[in-house]
This record gives structure tokens, C-alpha cells and sequence, in this order.
């Protein structure tokens, strides 16, 4: 049976939905598309091994081992339940689940990193008469609010990008984020410099509804997706330079930071919105590195010679 992929995607929710929650709809339906934008809104008969091969390889060139193999689970899922329901083939069923091979440490980010990220978000350098002049980009205010709440927070992508304005209280930085990973809610609150990003973006909305979301895209005034969260980064950490810039990144660079500026292991958990202890020993032991280190340099026994 001939039947274009997108007709083929609509049909499998329209049967499937029922079983997913709405997070998790949202999320395997924009990795659909990305397969629908690299195959092209074929008919299902015709897409082969090779391509769902070469979209594999494309991906992870993009993305983690991890999350290319979740896109190729929900792919196969799709494709396997249209060989069923239309009696096509499935050209999934001989490729092997790419691997996760072994993760690679994520290292927060530096002061100076950040900084020349956050010069790369606000401005960049054309050339006219022979010179090159600064241009402040147009988006600026809104990225550079974005970054200061990953940077004092350390939300999660979707999280940021499902905040809606009447989530954030200005008077006192407060972010209620609304089903967080795992459907829980938490609270937290934004430091002054934060608070002040915010404030100067919203200025820029003036008499935005509380329904709106907190972050729009700049032309349609609609929710920023975690795709154009993703770009906006990476872009502007090739043009400051910096490599592997994203919003986990971030998280990993808040995470690490606020324990070494004092703060205690249970607060961190909290704001993090961890239920399992477990997974804050790795910033923990980042953290006790760097205490280690400056110890090392700084030991006022070894300075005085006592």
C-alpha cells in the first residue's frame, strides 16, 4: 500500500496516543520529523535500509549515543507498526540498536567560556569599509535572559522552553517549574543579575499575557522549541569559539559552581530536581577536585612555611 510517511506518523497516534503521555508524544513526534526532514514526505514502501542508515549516521554527528539510539527505537517502533497495519516492509528489522559507546565526562563550563559565549550572543562583527564594525543582535535580550537562567538554575531544556510567563514571579525570581522530568514540579529562584536579564527581556513584551510563554521565537512570538534553544547555542559557541556548548552544559557548569561557591548537596538536589541523591556524586567530586586544587596553591601553612 502506497501512503506518504507523514499520513503513516498521523495514523500511528491516531491508533498509539492513548499510551503515551503528553511529554512523551511531543518528544517522539519532533524526532519523527527529523527523519520526515532528512527522507522527505516519501511513501513508507519506498524507504530503504540505507536511508534509515545514513539518518542514523547523520544524527550522531549531532546528538549523544543516547539519544540517537531513542530516535531510532521510536523510528523502528513506527515503521514496525506500518509493516503490520499496511503490509509494507520494514526496513529497520536487520540494523542493530546503535551502541552507546562509553560517555565522555561532561566538564562545566569556565568563567571565560561563558563570558565569550555571552559576548557571541550579544553582538557579532561585520565588515563595512574595509573595517569591521559591532552589531548588536536583534535577539540579544532575549538570549542572554535565556543563558543567565540556565547559568543561576540549571533547567533542563524543555523545562525552560515550557515556561510560561505566569511561572515566574518578578518581585522575587521565583520559577515554578511545571512537570519537570519524571511530571514533578519544583521551585526556584533566580539570583539578581538573573532577575535583571529577565526583567529587561519582558520589557521588551510589554503586555505580555500570563498564558504567553515565557521565551517566543523572535518573528512568530511562538514558544521557543528546544530545537532553536539547541542552535541558538551551538551557533554561539562557534562563534566565541567554544566548543560543545548546550543547555546540559550549562546545568553541569550550575551544578558544580554552586557547590563551590558554599552551597550544601540536599539544596542542590532540590533545585536540580533529582529524586536519587546518587546523581549529584559526580558534580560533588568535580567540585572536591577544585577545593583539592586551589588547597594545593593556595595553603596558607605552605605560604607561611609552618
Amino acid at each position: 500500500m502506497n501512503m506518504k510517511l507523514s499520513d503513516v506518523f498521523r495514523g500511528f497516534w491516531l491508533d498509539q496516543e492513548r499510551q503515551y503521555s503528553p511529554h512523551t508524544v511531543k518528544a517522539y513526534k519532533s524526532m519523527l520529523d527529523a527523519f520526515l526532514t532528512f527522507a522527505g514526505d516519501v511513501d513508507v514502501s519506498s524507504v530503504t535500509r540505507m536511508q534509515v542508515r545514513e539518518f542514523l549516521n547523520e544524527q550522531s554527528r549531532l546528538y549523544a549515543d543516547a539519544t540517537v539510539v531513542l530516535r531510532f527505537v521510536v523510528l523502528k517502533k513506527v515503521l514496525t507498526w506500518a509493516a503490520d497495519e499496511l503490509e509494507v516492509d520494514n526496513p529497520t528489522l536487520k540494523i542493530a540498536t546503535p551502541r552507546i559507546r562509553e560517555q565522555k565526562e561532561v566538564l562545566p563550563l569556565t568563567e571565560i567560556e561563558v563570558r565569550n559565549v555571552v559576548s557571541a550572543l550579544s553582538y557579532f562583527h561585520r565588515g563595512y569599509n574595509g573595517r569591521q564594525v559591532r552589531v548588536d543582535r536583534r535577539t540579544a535580550v532575549r538570549d542572554l535572559a535565556m543563558v543567565a537562567v540556565l547559568l543561576d538554575v540549571g533547567l533542563r531544556a524543555a523545562e525552560l522552553c515550557n515556561l510560561d510567563v505566569r511561572n515566574y514571579t518578578p518581585d522575587t525570581g521565583r520559577i515554578h517549574v511545571v512537570k519537570g522530568k519524571g511530571a514533578k514540579d519544583r521551585t526556584v529562584f533566580l539570583g539578581k543579575n538573573a532577575r535583571f536579564r529577565v526583567w529587561r527581556y519582558l520589557a521588551t513584551r510589554e503586555g505580555a499575557d500570563m498564558d504567553q510563554p515565557l521565551f517566543v521565537r523572535h518573528h512568530s512570538g511562538k514558544r521557543l522549541e528546544q530545537k532553536d534553544l539547541y542552535s541558538i547555542l551551538v551557533q554561539a559557541g562557534e562563534r566565541a569559539g567554544v566548543g560543545n556548548v548546550h543547555t546540559h552544559r550549562f546545568r553541569h557548569t550550575f551544578a558544580v559552581n554552586f557547590l563551590r561557591n558554599g552551597a550544601d548537596v540536599l539544596t542542590l538536589q532540590r533545585m536540580m530536581g533529582h529524586s536519587d541523591i546518587k546523581m549529584l556524586q559526580k558534580y560533588v567530586k568535580l567540585a572536591e577536585v577544585d577545593v583539592e586544587a586551589s588547597q594545593r596553591t593556595a595553603s596558607v601553612a605552605d605560604k607561611w612555611g609552618i
